[in-house]
């Protein structure tokens, strides 16, 4: 799981927005980091120019443990992973993500 992300907006005017910060809760789910991320990826996003290019790098990676949840809310979620997982595994990693 990773702990820290780097978020880094290139403008085509070379201006750059850059965030680092802890993940709250560590995940390996696509759909929950992608939650997180997205307020942060918002805030960048403000200004209205072009922008050049966006850099995301995770890091200071710990163990992933499994542990079984006492509530079956989050089974679905992690099914549709599992089944993302072997889709990209078999055909590539472009080849299914998650909607925007």
């Amino acid at each position: 799981f990773p702990l820290y992300f780097d978020l880094k907006v290139i403008y085509r005017d070379e201006y750059a927005y850059a965030k680092s910060t802890k993940i709250n809760i560590p995940t390996f789910i696509d759909k929950s980091l992608y939650a997180f991320l997205l307020p942060y990826l918002d805030a960048a996003l403000t200004r209205r120019t072009a922008l050049k290019k966006i850099i995301l790098i995770f890091f200071k990676f710990i163990p992933a443990v499994i542990q079984e949840t006492l509530f079956f809310n989050d089974d679905k979620d992690l099914k549709l992973c599992r089944t993302f997982d072997a889709i990209r595994e078999k055909y590539g990693k472009h080849a299914i993500y998650f909607p925007e």
